[in-house]
């Protein structure tokens, strides 16, 4: 290999190159060398780039040359610093050339390169023209990252240091779209519809689709299916966790709320699966009112068409009742305010459940759960997460009848008769009633201890009944206690009729239908005195009254009372008839005191009080006979005929 410097040709064309060892003899052979025009540039485009960024450039001039040698050459211009690049070229015609610009041309105090061209390997080389070298923009972000095929999601691409750019673009995939400077490092433009399933494309921001200032990736994905969401209402107050159910929900990021056409909020929402996902509503206005539920995958791009009901908190007055059997089944009207319809409207009782009857927005009803016995919380909630304030519901032990006395009534539309039942615990609330006949009748009860109450038993229309207790009407025996009614007892006569004063009687009184009363205390009392003294039983329809001989002060005449009391109730039974009280006869004198044994002889009887007696009749000794009646202090005998010989006898 033999180097030579060219010397100056006169002329462009074809020169023969030989050698010679001694500057007089040359070879015999030789090589051709083409001497051509030198090649100039005239202009290049663009005249700005950005430094470590591989643009194409594209230079203008005259004398290019097809060669495989074909160069674009970058330097800085300055020796022994800055840079010296070069970049193979791709010849168009004679005046047009297309180069890349080196990844390691930096930028240099200067801001310039210098740009030749050399159509034989870098030997030769046409004039310089520089172009400007920016500093490299340094990309910071892109968000969102995704979107929904139906575009116009809005990207913002954030830069450092972006300064020299015109045209900008947004390229995804083979897609470009206008983007605009939002600020001095913010580039914004919306994503292109995409057709397809989900797919992840390359994102390149462009200034004069030439130099590429910034590259991401963006995913495009099928939109979320809201169908529905789970409590559907809320307080004002917001705070309220609410399920969203639908279709491709996995990674959903954020829920949007929705008032009017101005006043929305956004909340973050907790992933659970594809099919669903919670979030917290926020509190946006202190008015009722419907909100439009949307979800998103980037925060920025909201679907669904959801509904959620803001409502004022449910707020309790006062209960119906505030008790109820620890067994459940109570019927509690619930007053109140703010109340409204929907499938989560329940009452809780303590930690229990139970579903509500919307009556109107100021009454709701609820049937009691069973509960332990004690006291618990009674709320009201509308979604079932949030609840009113409480009331306090009493559970308490079912009172339970042991006994009863007494277990009968009188039949008859106006008979009364009071019952005292012998109890479990009873409560200490009013409305304590006696619940009789298969819950067709109730009369109030009184308590009388703990577990003592009475009360009083309905006319009866049938022999059989029952009895349980209630309160407030409602029935709280789950065992009622058999009661009957039976005809009332009835004195049908009195044996004998009469009385006198002074003298020992047993008036046997005959009594109808007394047997059941039997074993109560029966007393009777004559002349009206209302002393009643101790009767004895002699069979299962007659009583034994004593007559009071002590008395003096009785009527003439007057029903015999025979009082039966059981202990509760006290009855008093009239005799239909009359007891005749009569004063007690004197005998002061008669005349004559002998008569003879052939009776007839007339006695003339002294004394008083003769006519008190009825069906008087004289005595003599074990024989009778009837008087004549003169006075009240007067009677006249007929002696007896008396067989036996003579004797002496007592007269009365």
């Amino acid at each position: 290999e033999i180097r030579c410097d060219r010397p100056a040709l006169p002329r462009v064309g074809e020169h023969k190159v030989r050698i010679s060892y001694n500057g007089i003899d040359t070879s015999s052979t030789f090589a051709l060398l083409r001497i051509v025009e030198r090649a100039v540039i005239s202009d290049i485009k663009p005249q700005k780039v950005q430094e470590g960024a591989e643009v194409e450039i594209l230079v203008e001039g005259m004398n290019f040359l097809h060669t495989p040698d074909l160069r674009c050459h970058f330097c800085s211009g300055v020796e022994n610093s800055g840079f010296n690049l070069v970049s193979l070229a791709k010849w168009i015609d004679n005046s047009t050339l297309t180069c890349k610009t080196p990844r390691r041309m930096n930028m240099t105090h200067e801001g310039r390169a210098l740009v030749s061209i050399s159509d034989n390997g870098g030997h030769d080389y046409s004039n310089s023209i520089p172009v400007e070298v920016t500093a490299r923009s340094n990309f910071v972000s892109m968000e969102p990252s995704l979107g929904y095929n139906e575009g116009g999601t809005t990207i913002r691409l954030r830069l450092g240091n972006l300064r020299f750019y015109e045209n900008l673009f947004c390229v995804f995939g083979d897609d470009s779209v206008p983007a605009r400077v939002e600020s001095a490092n913010e580039i914004v433009c919306a994503a292109p519809p995409h057709s397809g399933e989900t797919q992840t494309v390359e994102v390149r921001l462009m200034s004069d689709m030439v130099h590429t200032l910034a590259l991401s990736l963006f995913k495009y994905m099928s939109p979320p299916i809201i169908r529905s969401i789970l409590p559907a209402v809320g307080p004002v107050e917001g705070g309220t966790s609410i399920s969203v159910f639908g279709v491709g929900l996995s990674n959903v990021t954020h829920c949007k709320f929705t008032i009017g056409s101005s006043t929305t909020a956004t909340v973050q929402a907790q992933h659970q699966s594809d099919f669903s996902l919670t979030c917290v509503t926020p509190h946006i206005s202190d008015q009722e009112a419907d909100s439009l539920v949307q979800v998103s995958h980037n925060g920025h791009d909201f679907v669904g068409d959801a509904l959620y009901l803001y409502r004022s908190k449910p707020r309790l007055r006062s209960l119906s009742s505030p008790f109820g059997s620890d067994l459940g089944g109570k019927l509690i009207y619930i007053h109140g305010e703010n109340f409204m319809s929907t499938s989560l409207t329940m009452c809780e009782f303590g930690k229990v459940l139970v579903d509500a009857n919307y009556i109107s927005s100021t009454l709701l009803s609820c049937d009691s759960p069973a509960l332990p016995i004690g006291m618990h919380s009674l709320q009201v909630t509308l979604n079932g997460v949030d609840f009113s304030n409480s009331l306090e519901y009493e559970s308490i032990a079912l009172p339970q009848i042991e006994s009863i006395h007494p277990n009968f009534g009188i039949l008859g539309l106006k008979s009364t008769t009071v019952v005292q039942l012998r109890t479990t615990r009873l409560p200490t609330y009013h409305g304590l009633g006696c619940q009789w006949s298969n819950s067709t009748i109730i009369t109030p009860a009184t308590r009388l201890g703990w577990n003592l109450a009475s009360c009083m038993a309905p006319p009866g229309l049938d022999t059989q009944s029952v009895v349980s207790l209630s309160i407030n009407e409602e029935s709280y025996s789950d065992k009622p206690i058999e009661f009957s009614y039976v005809v009332e007892p009835q004195i049908s006569s009195i044996t004998p009729d009469i009385g006198v004063s002074g003298s020992a009687v047993e008036v046997m009184v005959t009594v109808q239908d007394l047997e059941p009363f039997l074993h109560f205390n029966l007393t009777c009392s004559f002349g009206g005195s209302g002393v009643f003294e101790h009767a004895s039983v002699r069979s299962k329809s007659i009583v034994e009254c004593p007559f009071p001989a002590k008395y003096n002060t009785l009527d003439s005449q007057a029903p015999i009372v025979l009082q039966i009391s059981d202990g509760v109730n006290t009855r008093q039974l009239h005799s239909p008839g009359m007891f005749t009280y009569r004063k007690k006869v004197v005998i002061a004198s008669i005349f004559p005191l002998m008569g003879t044994i052939r009776g007839g002889t007339r006695l003339v009887v002294k004394g008083s009080n003769f006519a008190s007696i009825t069906n008087m009749m004289c005595t003599f000794g074990s024989k009778a006979s009837r008087p004549i009646f003169v006075a009240d202090d007067e009677v006249h005998c007929l002696s007896p005929e008396w067989k036996g010989g003579p004797r002496a006898v007592n007269v009365g």
